[in-house]
């Protein structure tokens, strides 16, 4: 199907991978009464970046609580639903499961279409259900580089994340939650999770974008972004002058940062399906399963297992979303309780000039946005890109105490005395190598851009202290 025609199917995109129609099948369509606090959701106070203006109680297990953000530029709301019977088990907390809805939905998508308190009624897990905008496409927007609101990723990730901690019966840890969505959903679950993947233990995309790559790339993120007020390159840039922000969003791209995750994907090929009465062909569905194969080769030249749901017609509708939610269940239960998906030894890559990882925190003084990329082990790490790299270790030294560190860079090595702080952490600044004037993947860049990798290695024991000579 051509370009054009893909376009024009996109614009039917909120009706299927939003909120469905009136005729919707597993409807969930509470009564909304006065909020009462009951003791599992305790107190939905404001804290932490979130100014809470409402909560109402839906029934038993779900409440809608609306919130304001500086990170936004209008109240949100968050639907919460917790496992039946969890009100009359105080001190018990329960892993959380975030999902995310599609193109033209919002907090109400996955319980009148997705049929989620159905599908988790005898599941002991607190399900979070944010809205994302019509489009937001879950990611701080570029602004034509004036950046600022919508900053949906700080508010889905920065904020909501500790708030649902502090507030829900929840496990507060990265092996204890799971995130995933539908459609633009699907790839906002997929590519938080690559960003921050010490957060999260699995992430599952059902008819996901999940790669940059497409000719019609641009489309797809464009014309939903308009039901937000965005104009065509708002939210990453135009690809051409912006590349290396599309790739440092994108799954297929980040895919080296999911290893340790359970990641399961689903999508059907466009042709009408077993669920497709009316018949005909979904232009969108085949691009999404494109997506998904290119992100299964990339996850394959990796190693890093994966479930691929490739289960042939369907279209892009409700019917498979929710039948891909009750398949992937059982997974995402099962990937509680493994512990942090990120251990001691990892490899992230990021465009973000500065981030925090695993207790890890990194700094990056630069001319130009490139993917970076940090290698870290217990008693090493290696930072590659340009400019200056301001690195502090996660606590396990002894504090206060010297280290030497051997520092190895453009094939130099030198040694330097380090101190451990009273929290028992390093931190040092190294340098990589000349700032990079381009950015990354622009014409210009590819001739004059180069990659440095600074390595650097802490004795296990502490230094012995120099004595002053006499």
């Amino acid at each position: 199907m051509g370009g054009l025609a893909v376009a024009l199917l996109l614009v039917a995109v909120p009706a299927a991978c939003g909120s469905p129609g009136p005729g919707g099948t597993g409807a969930h369509r509470p009564a909304v009464r006065p909020f009462h606090a009951w003791s599992c959701l305790g107190n939905l106070s404001s804290g932490g970046g979130l100014r809470v203006t409402g909560v109402r109680r839906l029934d038993e297990r779900t409440a809608d609580v609306t919130m304001t953000t500086a990170a936004l530029a209008a109240p949100v709301t968050v639907r919460l639903m917790v496992p039946p019977g969890c009100d009359r088990r105080p001190g018990r907390r329960y892993p959380v499961l975030y999902l995310l809805h599609g193109a033209g939905g919002d907090h109400t998508a996955w319980t009148t279409g997705g049929d989620v308190a159905r599908l988790t009624e005898r599941r002991p897990v607190v399900v979070v259900m944010p809205d994302g905008g019509r489009g937001g496409w879950y990611t701080n927007w570029w602004n034509f580089g004036a950046l600022g609101p919508p900053e949906w990723e700080t508010f889905h990730v920065g904020q909501l994340v500790p708030w649902v901690d502090r507030h829900l019966p929840t496990r507060a840890s990265g092996g204890e939650r799971a995130i995933a969505g539908l459609s633009m959903g699907g790839f906002g679950a997929v590519s938080y999770a690559a960003r921050h993947p010490d957060l999260f233990t699995a992430a599952s995309s059902y008819s996901g974008a999940l790669g940059v790559d497409s000719p019609i790339a641009e489309l797809v993120i464009d014309i939903p972004a308009a039901d937000d007020g965005g104009r065509p390159g708002q939210v990453f840039g135009t690809m051409a002058a912006n590349e290396v922000r599309w790739r440092g969003h994108s799954p297929t791209d980040l895919a080296a940062n999911l290893r340790g995750l359970r990641i399961a994907f689903y999508t059907g090929d466009g042709r009408a399906g077993p669920l497709d009465p009316g018949g005909g062909f979904d232009g969108l569905e085949a691009q999404a399963r494109l997506s998904a194969v290119a992100f299964a080769e990339r996850l394959d030249a990796l190693g890093i297992p994966y479930t691929f749901g490739d289960y042939g017609p369907g279209h892009h509708t409700w019917a498979y979303f929710r039948r891909s939610l009750a398949s992937d269940l059982p997974g995402i239960m099962a990937a509680f309780h493994r512990g942090p998906s990120v251990g001691p030894t990892f490899r992230y890559t990021g465009i973000e000039p500065s981030y925090e990882i695993a207790g890890w925190r990194v700094a990056i003084e630069r001319t130009a946005t490139e993917l970076g990329v940090l290698d870290a082990s217990a008693a090493r790490f290696a930072v590659s890109g340009s400019g200056t790299a301001t690195v502090r270790t996660p606590a396990g030294y002894r504090r206060p105490g010297t280290y030497l560190a051997r520092v190895t860079s453009r094939g130099v090595t030198t040694t330097r005395r380090v101190r451990a702080g009273t929290d028992g952490r390093i931190g040092m600044t190294v340098t990589l190598g000349p700032p990079n004037p381009h950015q990354q993947y622009t014409p210009e860049a590819e001739h004059t851009s180069r990659v440095f990798t600074t390595t650097v290695e802490v004795a296990a024991r502490r230094a012995r202290p120099v004595r002053a000579r006499r």
